[in-house]
């Protein structure tokens, strides 16, 4: 594979911390980055939805790309997350990345008014590929990207030389992960790499089983999901199961909040000083703030990290 880049495991989307007037607190992404590095995660992924890419400046997706870089150190792998608003967007903000020294891009097609069709999306992940030397992996995100077969999927991986990953979180995730995982195999070497689950890793572990290369769930308790992973790669099932039990319940809750409860998580753990986040609709009030407490403290006895103190002890 290119890079020897290493997409397996538990790779996680980090949100963008702010300040009372919604400024990026950039400190406390470095603290967030930290935390990812020395909780076990397998990877990290910049500016994708859980971040707020679509609220982002062009200034701030860059810093946010360097600073991650700079912090993580060549200490995990790095994907950062490039969709734009044209192609032409989309390629400034990967080959930022590979400037960096990302490990790979990923990227849905451009966010525009009109639906790509299926030679337009091929057209587009033509011209990214043609544009960087480093892997590229698809979202798969509707509604906010397109809905890609694995068929259409593994074209579009046969044509382009650096597509070879993808993020499955349709509505036919576990059937699409089984489908990409039998047919990739199918393929020549290095034509294709792998496919991770999404979901807030609800199905992470019915996905493992069905050849899922790893999963993206959010920071906020990534460092009990690559404990799972790593039980699960040690044929711990029962110990692995028994784990996302105990999960269960706040990540359901996280369904309805979405970056709203990434950021509580975050902020309950002491790792950001505030659950502040753009987007106004999905904040949390006091009640979730007591409700997502309660759902929470059954994992506290899981925790790696317990506050930022221990991050820099």
């Amino acid at each position: 594979m290119f890079n020897n880049f290493k997409f397996r495991g538990i790779f996680c989307p980090l949100t963008t911390p702010y300040k009372d007037n919604l400024d990026i607190d950039y400190e406390d992404l470095r603290n967030e980055v930290e935390f990812c590095v020395q909780s076990g995660m397998h990877g990290i992924v910049t500016n994708v939805n859980a971040g707020e890419f679509y609220t982002l400046s062009d200034e701030e997706h860059e810093k946010i790309t360097q600073e991650t870089a700079k912090q993580v150190n060549d200490r995990l792998p790095l994907v950062a997350g490039v969709v734009g608003w044209s192609t032409q967007h989309t390629i400034q903000r990967a080959q930022q990345a590979e400037f960096y020294g990302y490990d790979a891009v990923m990227s849905m097609p451009p966010v525009i008014t009109k639906p790509m069709d299926f030679d337009d999306i091929r057209r587009f992940y033509d011209q990214l590929d043609k544009a960087i030397n480093i892997p590229i992996c698809i979202q798969n995100a509707p509604p906010t990207g397109p809905s890609l077969t694995p068929e259409q999927v593994l074209q579009i991986a046969r044509e382009c030389e650096h597509v070879q990953f993808i993020k499955e979180e349709s509505d036919y995730e576990m059937d699409y992960v089984s489908r990409l995982a039998a047919l990739g195999k199918l393929e020549r070497p290095g034509v294709f790499g792998g496919v991770m689950s999404g979901n807030s890793g609800l199905t992470l572990i019915e996905c493992y089983k069905r050849g899922a290369c790893g999963c993206m769930p959010s920071a906020h308790i990534g460092d009990l999901f690559a404990m799972l992973w790593n039980l699960m790669e040690e044929g711990k099932m029962e110990e692995a199961c028994a784990l996302h039990n105990d999960m269960a319940p706040f990540l359901l809750y996280e369904s309805f909040y979405w970056v709203a409860h990434f950021n509580f998580g975050l902020w309950k753990r002491g790792i950001i000083k505030r659950m502040e986040c753009r987007a106004k609709t999905i904040r949390y009030d006091q009640l979730n703030i007591e409700e997502c407490a309660r759902l929470l403290a059954p994992l506290e006895k899981y925790f790696k990290i317990h506050s930022l103190a221990d991050l820099y002890s």
